[in-house]
This record gives C-alpha cells, sequence and structure tokens, in this order.
C-alpha cells in the first residue's frame, strides 16, 4: 500500500490517495507514462519534458507533483524506487522507461511522505503497478496526426506474460517515434502579430 508501513485491512486506505487503473488507462488513449500522469490534475504543469540539448535530458520526463519540483517527487515502481535518472543529477526519477502496456495501475499518494519515505517524498509520491500473472500476449499498434505539418506519431508495442506454478514472467517491447513541430509551421506562430499572440 502506497504511502504506509503500517500492516491494515485492504478495506482501509491513507488518504489522499488517487488511483488510475487499467480501465481508466485504456479509455484515455494514451500512449506513454508521461502522458498519462502529464494529463493529471494533481502533477503541476504536466510532466517536465526538458529538451534534448539540456544537460543531456532528451527523451526523459518527470513527474511534478504540487509544483514542488521533480525532484521532491517520489517515484517508485511496485513500491520500489526507481534507479534516479543519470542525467538529472540523481535527483529524480525518468516516468519514460515504463512502457504503460505493462502498468496495472498508478497510485498517487498527494501529501508529503517524507517521514516514511524520506525527503524525497516532500511532495507526495507515484507508485506505477505493473501486471502480474498474464496468460499470452497483446499487440497495439497506433499512429497519430497533428492539424499542422509534423507531428506525426507511431507507437508499437508488445506486452504478454506466462504463469506456471512457481512463479510467472512478464515482459513488454515498446517502440515510440514522433516527428518535430517546427514553430514556422504553425500558423499562429509564424505570423504572431496578424493573429494577436503578442498584444501592447
Amino acid at each position: 500500500m502506497t504511502g504506509t508501513s503500517i500492516k491494515r485491512l485492504d478495506l482501509v486506505r491513507p488518504a489522499p490517495l488517487t488511483i488510475i487503473d487499467r480501465e481508466l488507462i485504456d479509455m484515455s488513449g494514451y500512449t506513454t507514462v508521461s502522458q498519462l500522469l502529464g494529463a493529471s490534475v494533481y502533477n503541476t504543469e504536466g510532466v517536465p519534458v526538458p529538451s534534448a540539448g539540456d544537460s543531456g535530458y532528451g527523451g526523459a520526463a518527470f513527474v511534478n507533483l504540487r509544483g514542488m519540483g521533480a525532484e521532491s517527487t517520489l517515484v517508485l515502481l511496485n513500491g520500489r524506487r526507481l534507479a534516479p535518472f543519470p542525467g538529472g543529477g540523481a535527483e529524480s526519477q525518468d516516468i519514460n522507461q515504463i512502457p504503460i502496456d505493462a502498468v496495472e495501475r498508478v497510485e498517487i499518494l498527494r501529501d508529503g511522505a517524507s517521514a516514511i519515505y524520506g525527503s524525497d517524498a516532500i511532495a507526495g509520491v507515484v507508485n506505477i503497478i505493473t501486471r502480474k500473472n498474464m496468460q499470452g500476449a497483446v499487440v497495439m499498434l497506433q499512429l497519430e496526426d497533428r492539424d499542422v505539418k509534423g507531428g506525426e506519431a507511431g507507437r508499437a508495442s508488445v506486452t504478454g506474460g506466462y504463469s506456471w506454478d512457481r512463479g510467472n514472467l512478464t515482459f513488454s517491447l515498446e517502440h515510440f517515434r514522433e516527428k518535430m513541430i517546427y514553430q514556422r509551421d504553425i500558423p499562429r506562430m509564424s505570423d504572431p502579430m496578424a493573429f494577436g499572440v503578442f498584444t501592447y
């Protein structure tokens, strides 16, 4: 159970705890964990994804609960700490390394939990629970398009598992690619004065 080390009944949950289950994940249509958490109202300004030129952050995404910074939000995988992202000064965890098809649910503890987890959980805790005891495989193919030139994206993934008397095996393979959108191809940005982007 996220946010407590005290044994208790399954019917009793620590508050405030938000759970995003597999059904909600499928209904959301999001293709990555960063998109899913970026849409959460508890995550300030979405998920910060620094550009590729910023100190080796390219392709990484972090959670920022309550606007206190990614270094104050602890990310767990099945209740265990994720390895820190090396390009981020070992202060935060990259959630893009977790394929969304392998996620069973996401538990968001929206309150400080530094007394249990330490100072890196001052803003809260995000616990990502993966699927277990899967039988068979799920193949996903998703294509995305934009209203402007560029931005086309595609994702292909295979997630599956096998269970037996003494254990289980779960695997997930994913490939995601998205084309760049240039500012010059966005109409209101190519001529900002004409569209009233800047006002005086």
